[in-house]
C-alpha cells in the first residue's frame, strides 16, 4: 500500500483546507494518507528531509499556501518529488498551467527554479504568481482585516469599493531595467510572473513563466479618473487593458522598482505586508 503525507493549510480555502484535503481519498485509493497541519511545522526543510523514503509529500491549499511553501523550501537540494493538490479559493498558479482545479496531485519541482524574488522593506521573498501595490494591496489586505473580525467580503467587492472611494491612488514611478517613469496617480502597479492573480484576475495577458529570457511584465494603471476606472476595470482585469494604452500600460523587464509617494499595501501571491512604499522585483534569471 501506498503511503502518503498530506500537508494541509488549515485556512485556505475559506478555511476549509482539511476538508478540502480529504478530496484526495478519492483520488488516492487503497492508500495509506496522514494528514499534517503545516503551520505546525517550524522546519519544513527538516521535516522534508526526515521523511521515509517509501512516503510521497503532497502540499494542499491555494495560492498564498503555495508562496509560503516555496519561501521555506526554496534552494534546499530536493531528493524527491514534492507534490502539489490545490485546494484553495482562487487557484491562479493552476488557472496559470491551465489545469483543472480538480486535477490529481503533480510534482512542483519543475516550478520551483529560477523564481523571481520581491524585496520589501529589507526583506526578500520569492513568489510564484505575482505581486502588486496599490488597489490589490488594499483589497488583499481589508479581506484579511475582515477576517480577523469574522467577516467575509469577496475581492471582487472590497476592490468595487475602493474603486467607488475608499481607495486613494498616489503618486510614484515605475521603472523597468533602468528606465523610470513617473506618474501622478497611481491605481496599482504589478510585476506579473504568470497570468493571473486574486482569483482568475488575468493582469499579464502575454506573460508566460516559461518565458527564455526570464522576462516579467510590469502592469501600470494610471493617470485616469475614478470613474473610468470603475467602468475599465472588468475588461482590463479579463487581460484587454492593451485596448487602453493611455491608461494602461505593459514593459517586460527582469528588474522593476515601484517607488510610492505614500505608504500601501503590497500583495504577493495574496499575502499582504502593510505600509509599503517601495518594492524591487527581480528576475529568478540571472
Amino acid at each position: 500500500m501506498k503511503k502518503y503525507v498530506v500537508l494541509y493549510n488549515p485556512y485556505s480555502g475559506k478555511g476549509n483546507g482539511l476538508e478540502n484535503a480529504k478530496k484526495l481519498e478519492k483520488i488516492l485509493k487503497d492508500a495509506e494518507i496522514t494528514y499534517e497541519d503545516m503551520i505546525r511545522i517550524t522546519d519544513q526543510p527538516k521535516y522534508i528531509r526526515e521523511l521515509p523514503e517509501d512516503t510521497t509529500l503532497i502540499f494542499t491549499g491555494g495560492d498564498g499556501t503555495l508562496n509560503r511553501v516555496i519561501n521555506a523550501i526554496y534552494g534546499m537540494p530536493l531528493e524527491r518529488d514534492i507534490l502539489y493538490f490545490p485546494a484553495g479559493s482562487g487557484n491562479d498558479f493552476i488557472n496559470d498551467l491551465e489545469l483543472a482545479h480538480d486535477c490529481a496531485p503533480f510534482p512542483i519541482n519543475p516550478y520551483m527554479q529560477e523564481l523571481p524574488s520581491v524585496e520589501v522593506n529589507g526583506k526578500c521573498y520569492r513568489f510564484i504568481n505575482a505581486v502588486s501595490i496599490g488597489l490589490d494591496g488594499y483589497t488583499c489586505e481589508m479581506q484579511e482585516i475582515l477576517k480577523s473580525k469574522g467577516k467575509k467580503k469577496s475581492y471582487k467587492l472590497i476592490a468595487f469599493e475602493g474603486l467607488m472611494g475608499k481607495y486613494r491612488t498616489c503618486g510614484g514611478s515605475v521603472t523597468v531595467d533602468g528606465v523610470t517613469e513617473r506618474f501622478e496617480k497611481i491605481w496599482l502597479a504589478a510585476a506579473m510572473f504568470g497570468r493571473f492573480y486574486g482569483g482568475g484576475v488575468m493582469m499579464g495577458p502575454t506573460q508566460s513563466r516559461f518565458n527564455e529570457e526570464g522576462l516579467l511584465t510590469a502592469v501600470t494603471i494610471h493617470d485616469v479618473g475614478r470613474l473610468r476606472t470603475l467602468f475599465l476595470f472588468p475588461s482590463i482585469t479579463k487581460g484587454k487593458g492593451e485596448q487602453y494604452p493611455e491608461i494602461v500600460e505593459y514593459r517586460k523587464g527582469r528588474e522593476i522598482t515601484v517607488n510610492f509617494d505614500r505608504p500601501t499595501a503590497v500583495q504577493i501571491d495574496g499575502d499582504v505586508i502593510s505600509d509599503v512604499t517601495t518594492i524591487t522585483v527581480r528576475s529568478g534569471r540571472q
